[in-house]
């Protein structure tokens, strides 16, 4: 109906906006951990070894590439980078609701869909630590290929999707940059040719798709291969996890996988309708196991009763979601020592794997409805009560956001120390500053200290020459792997220098 259609025109303002109003705390968060890493690598490498550089098995040249662009033109202030994240994500809440509306039909359960998923709690993990933000801008990749999916399969009879290469072709091209964003573009690339045929009507149109983003899967592979041969060369050395990861290809991980990966899904699904009421750092929680079960008997009632159009498309988003989780759960299992709970609430591996549990979730719905056949007026008392509780429990029960505030606070004693003493010293002098750890990096303080020197580094972040103030800026240390990594950097190689030996008389004396 007329009303009906202007209405789906503008109902996706209503779930963009209530993410908007959860998540614009984010333009007050810092950076953490991986960000300096990042950050130091980007002003201390060469632009080979930075954009090449993968880290925890990602690939992330499209991720580098932003912030490399982000930093050219903002420099080390963290507000446009989370502006950037909280944008990226606005977007994606509005095609996660044109996507729910092109296979359900409905733009209200697009708008429920989209709201449960775009305010939920556990975006936090990809969200609010900038380090993620290459799965935020994969999963936009993935939902435009999928809206342009839908959007053909909705075109006509079987065979009448539009001919030609340009969309298939297009969507290659999304799917290969979404595979350079994070290892959830290379999950959903894996799987995307299969989702196409779920999707598409027998024909042309669909064996062009299925052939493009094959051979975007294909490239994805010999991508990462090539940048893993590259690493020895490059870098001098092969990243560890890595290693393991491809250790653990073996018949005898299985279990580990398998398990890992039903924790994953058993979580990711809990977390969506119940997530601001529920403690996302305890899993399972009773409320987590009744959401589960809703959850889970809901996606059955929607195999069962949905139409043959229906179930492909139920079936698509599940192809999806078992992809991603598939991944990590080869990637991420030999951690399982640290207990299957803790992996699977890792807030950071349920971004782009919730929102297509979202949509699989309405898909259902709408396979329950129609078979159900509620009157309208009962839709739309359903659909307000919905939607009602769901902005209600999302605003009220959402969560404080931990923006980091203790490595801002550290980043900045560490700056005021360096300004004060390149202050205490005369015009013109090297102020030679003794080099220490930084604790927002973490573990990298520990064996780590050729990639990130400590306090050194903080100061190529946020200094752009080692001049200041007409004083040149120095770091001693005695830190050998420090050293040895500063000789391969830009600015680190003339920053870092080596603590003299103590004379002799100094030495303290043999025990």
């Amino acid at each position: 109906m007329p009303d009906d259609r202007a209405l789906a025109r503008l109902a996706w303002l209503a779930p963009v906006a209530l993410a908007a109003v959860v998540w614009f705390p984010l333009t007050g968060s810092y950076f953490h951990f991986d960000d300096f890493l990042d950050l130091y690598q980007l002003r201390n490498d060469d632009a080979a070894r930075y954009f090449l550089r993968m880290y925890g098995g990602h690939l992330l040249l499209a991720r580098h590439a932003v912030t490399a662009l982000l930093d050219a033109a903002f420099g080390p202030a963290p507000l446009p980078y989370f502006v950037v994240v909280l944008v990226t994500h606005l977007v994606n809440t509005g095609l996660l609701y044109a996507l729910a509306l092109r296979l359900t039909g409905s733009w209200r359960l697009a708008v429920v869909a989209a709201a449960v998923w775009g305010a939920a709690p556990a975006n936090e993990g990809a969200l609010g630590w900038y380090a993620v933000y290459g799965q935020v801008a994969a999963t936009t990749c993935i939902l435009v290929v999928l809206v342009g999916l839908a959007r053909a399969a909705s075109i006509g009879t079987p065979g009448s999707a539009p001919a030609g290469w340009a969309a298939p072709l297009r969507w290659a091209g999304l799917m290969l940059l979404a595979g350079m964003f994070f290892g959830v573009g290379i999950a959903a690339a894996l799987a995307m040719p299969a989702v196409a045929w779920l999707l598409l009507p027998r024909g042309t149109s669909r064996r062009q798709a299925i052939g493009c983003l094959a051979a975007a899967a294909l490239a994805l592979l010999a991508t990462y291969a090539l940048l893993r041969a590259l690493e020895m060369p490059v870098y001098g050395e092969q990243r560890i996890e890595i290693t393991f990861m491809l250790a653990g290809l073996t018949p005898a991980a299985v279990g580990d996988h398998l398990r890992l990966f039903g924790a994953l899904f058993g979580f990711g699904l809990a977390a969506l309708p119940f997530g601001p009421l529920t403690d996302l750092n305890a899993f399972p929680t009773q409320a987590q196991v009744v959401a589960l079960v809703l959850g889970g008997l809901l996606l059955a009632a929607g195999l069962a009763t949905g139409s043959a159009a229906q179930r492909r498309r139920l079936f698509a988003c599940l192809v999806l979601v078992a992809a991603i989780y598939g991944l990590i759960a080869v990637a991420r299992s030999m951690f399982i020592d640290l207990g299957l709970a803790v992996l699977a609430r890792s807030l950071r591996y349920h971004y782009a794997a919730g929102a297509l549990l979202s949509a699989a979730l309405a898909l259902a719905l709408a396979a329950l409805a129609s078979r159900l056949r509620l009157s309208r007026r009962a839709g739309s008392v359903a659909f307000a009560a919905w939607l009602a509780a769901t902005a209600a429990t999302e605003v009220a029960g959402a969560r404080r956001l931990n923006h980091f505030v203790g490595d801002r606070r550290e980043t900045e004693r560490v700056l005021a120390e360096i300004q004060a003493a390149v202050a205490a010293a005369p015009p013109g002098a090297t102020v030679q500053i003794p080099n220490r750890q930084f604790g927002a990096v973490g573990y990298i303080n520990v064996g780590y200290t050729d990639r990130f020197p400590g306090t050194a580094a903080v100061f190529v972040i946020f200094h752009p020459h080692d001049v200041i103030d007409g004083r040149r800026v120095v770091f001693t240390t005695s830190d050998p792997l420090a050293l040895a990594g500063a000789r391969r950097g830009r600015r680190s190689a003339a920053l870092l220098r080596e603590l003299p030996a103590l004379p002799p008389a100094a030495k303290a004396p043999p025990p």
